[in-house]
């Protein structure tokens, strides 16, 4: 048996859509800095039905280094002292590289839906246990798969240029230790992998032309793997460690202590609903997302792609240049006048509509729509769990995480909404990535935020005749879909 490892200082990234995060965790006093940069996109733009979402590989990096750099600098810690990075991200986005790593294409976010016209190829090429090899049911738009088979069809020459097809976190972690590699978290959701087989899928590389030796080698979640060299960027130590956390979901719920009978939900960019599943492989359900847990058994996630995106949105029409929190305050105060539970008179938001005139349904007056809005995403969040991930036993606790997290209005909200309790979660991706990552080390103690533990945070309990309410308007929003 291995003896326990040594680790003083663990730096967790969070490769995230709105924003890239670090934090720093010292083994016996915790969160001892965090630091976080936007997401800089070189090209957002929507051409009809097709959104076309880009990001620089370059900037990507710099904004990589300040954070490493930052953070250390918040902590008064030097880079050198790091033992492990641990590395959780967003899954998806991707460029193609030359040999020597210089970028022949932007990264292409999981948001661009350029590769939706392949479905149907995918479908038919893959055939009707696509789901049990991957991830997703179906090639859907946002999948990687679905967007390389758009660079073989439209830009030929390009693909066949690449020596490498990297996800967004293998670029970083190139640029940090000289390792090119994903783990199967990851590549299970890119729709090039075989989680039955456990590699990269023989017949989705054939159909997407590439081969394996263009994709990053395969490596378990939590391994440690030594670094081959290190960016002269930074004053890392040598012997430094790089430790594959997944997509940040998994981080996220495996970080909240994630268990068969809760459920974690975030409101971030996107909505997401996310369980652990069990020992047995899935599929579990017809539109369920599903992979490798860390430590063993598997995952299932529903996600819709318009969370916060949407209420980011909305409050731009509704109150242009304020603030989230003076959004939530607007809508706390339609709260307080309690209206008949219809569309019609309540008013009802649509996520998945926003940016076009049907996004609200009743009323215009700006509180009753700022109120719709967090309903219509915990709407959309009850929908996603009871009809995507087709989940029968419902969760004894909701843990909510990300930016949406942080309103007590809107998490007692939810509860109405769900019928059950919900929590803050601890912290959010890195706090998972940290606490896998520092798994075998002696005296490690699990990191926390400064904020507490989990099950230090209020709970939010559904209120009988607010549930009432709640369920009434949303059989009325169900009706309007």
């Amino acid at each position: 048996m291995d003896a326990p490892a040594a680790i003083t200082y663990v730096l967790a990234l969070d490769l995230g859509s709105t924003n890239l995060k670090a934090a720093l965790f010292h083994a016996a006093r915790g969160c001892v800095a965090e630091a976080s940069v936007p997401v800089i996109y070189a090209r957002n733009e929507t051409d009809g039905a097709v959104s076309h979402v880009e990001l620089d590989a370059e900037i990507i990096w710099q904004s990589a280094l300040t954070l490493v750099l930052d953070t250390c600098a918040l902590a008064g810690v030097e880079p050198r002292a790091i033992d492990r990075i641990a590395v959780a991200s967003q899954a998806q986005t991707f460029a193609l590289f030359d040999d020597a790593w210089k970028p022949l294409t932007p990264f292409v976010s999981w948001l661009d839906t350029r590769g939706a016209p392949y479905a149907d190829e995918i479908a038919a090429a893959l055939g009707a246990d696509f789901h049990a090899h991957c991830s997703f049911s179906s090639g859907m738009a946002e999948m990687q798969l679905s967007k390389v088979l758009w660079y073989r069809r439209e830009a030929p020459d390009v693909l066949a240029r690449a020596r490498h097809v990297a996800l967004l976190p293998a670029y970083v972690m190139w640029r940090l230790a000289a390792l090119d590699v994903t783990d199967p978290n990851l590549a299970a959701m890119s729709g090039l992998f075989s989680l039955q087989h456990g590699a990269w899928w023989q017949d989705a590389l054939m159909l997407s032309g590439v081969t394996s030796e263009q994709l990053p080698s395969l490596t378990p979640l939590g391994l440690p793997v030594r670094a081959r060299s290190i960016s002269p960027e930074l004053t890392l130590a040598e012997d430094v460690e790089i430790v594959l956390a997944g997509n940040d979901q998994t981080a996220g719920g495996f970080g909240n202590g994630c268990g068969e009978d809760d459920l974690v939900a975030t409101l971030g960019t996107a909505l997401v609903a996310y369980r652990f599943a069990g020992k047995e492989p899935g599929p579990f359900s017809g539109l369920g997302c599903w992979g490798p847990y860390p430590g063993g058994g598997f995952y299932e996630l529903g996600v819709r792609n318009h969370g916060c995106l949407a209420l980011d949105w909305a409050r731009d029409v509704v109150m242009p240049g304020q603030s989230v929190g003076a959004f939530v305050a607007l809508a706390q105060r339609a709260s307080a006048v309690r209206t008949s539970p219809t569309c019609g008179t309540s008013g009802c938001f649509y996520p998945e509509r926003m940016a076009t005139a049907r996004a609200w349904i009743g009323p215009a007056d700006p509180a009753r729509r700022a109120l719709a809005v967090l309903e219509g995403i915990g709407f959309s969040l009850r929908q996603l769990i009871t009809e995507d991930m087709e989940v029968s036993a419902w969760p004894a606790l909701v843990t909510a995480i990300g930016g949406g997290s942080r309103s007590p209005f809107w998490l007692q909200r939810l509860a109405d909404i769900l019928g059950c309790p919900v929590r803050r979660g601890v912290g959010d991706a890195r706090i998972g990535a940290a606490t896998l990552a520092a798994a075998d080390a002696r005296d490690f103690v699990p990191p926390a935020y400064r904020g507490g533990a989990a099950e230090g945070q209020p709970l939010y309990r559904p209120a009988p005749s607010a549930v009432a309410h709640c369920t009434a308007l949303y059989e009325s929003w169900c009706a309007h879909q």
